[in-house]
């Protein structure tokens, strides 16, 4: 299962996602204001997307928390995440 939090800055995306992680081991959290700082592309968002449908598909529950700007509906033909909009 993948879950998008997505939403301006500073509403609360990440600690929301934290909060997620603590309560399930099996979760990977990822937040992205941490990975757009490893994948320095405008689009960020995309590479995001194809990296939790690889995780996904290995059994692990995926959280992220990013902003989305105009890439919503290329995300979820990716991976159709659950989304959670802050």
């Amino acid at each position: 299962m993948i879950t998008w939090i997505a939403g301006r800055a500073n509403t609360g995306k990440t600690t929301l996602g934290k909060r997620i992680k603590e309560q399930n081991e099996n979760v990977i959290f990822l937040d992205g204001d941490e990975v757009r700082s490893c994948i320095q592309e405008p689009n960020y968002e995309i590479n995001l997307a194809y990296l939790a449908n690889i995780l996904s598909k290995q059994g692990y529950d995926v959280v992220i928390a990013s902003r989305v700007k105009e890439t919503k509906t290329e995300i979820t033909q990716i991976c159709n995440p659950e989304w959670i909009d802050l």
